[in-house]
């Protein structure tokens, strides 16, 4: 695995998951990490846990705060602070998200607005947000990767919400890989 000794990577949905598992494995290669959930207590408990598990690494090299991913002002003022205490920002992990097994539960007609508006704004209008953030925080060099799912490449029946959702994760990746390529910086999806 590459060598991320000293790289500020920033990781949404930090405290649980994929995202607490890309961090655990971030912080033993080496990187400084800049970690947000809207859990507090588990993302406190999840720093503990690195810290624990690498004892030769120390409290400074990790930064946590508690961010809404629906929130562009939390995730602006997140990254400010990232910057600000490490001095830049070398890549991103967008892992925040809400799942499929929490959503779902009905076919399109029967869909109530406010799930919609949960599972797009988590999973669409927050990968937006930190997308965007995020690269007007980086220099050349730099890299995004956001979290998609297998429900990006197919349909989901009744699970509208998080297909459509994850769907648009997908043209987020792509356009803003197209976007910034010729600025050397990568965005790219995995779809777990």
């Amino acid at each position: 695995m590459q060598d991320f000794k000293g790289k500020v990577i920033a990781v949404t949905g930090a405290a649980s998951g994929i995202g607490l598992a890309t961090a655990q494995l971030l912080f033993s290669v080496g990187a400084k990490l800049s970690l947000s959930d809207r859990s507090p207590i588990p993302l406190e408990k999840a720093t503990q846990a690195l810290l624990a598990a690498h004892p030769t690494r120390d409290k400074q090299y990790i930064m946590t705060a508690e961010v809404d991913v629906i929130s562009s002002a939390q995730i602006t003022s997140w990254i400010e602070e990232t910057v600000k205490r490490f001095d830049r920002l070398g890549g991103a992990v967008n892992s925040a998200g809400i799942s499929a097994v929490q959503m779902g539960k009905g076919k399109i007609r029967d869909l109530a607005d406010d799930s919609w508006a949960l599972c797009v704004g988590i999973n669409a209008t927050g990968v937006f947000y930190s997308m965007r953030t995020k690269l007007n925080a980086m220099i050349n060099g730099r890299s995004i990767i956001n979290l998609a799912s297998l429900a990006s490449l197919i349909a989901v029946p009744r699970a509208t919400e998080f297909s459509a959702s994850k769907h648009a994760v997908v043209g987020l990746t792509k356009t803003g890989a197209r976007e910034e390529g010729p600025t050397d910086i990568r965005v790219n999806a995995v779809a777990p």
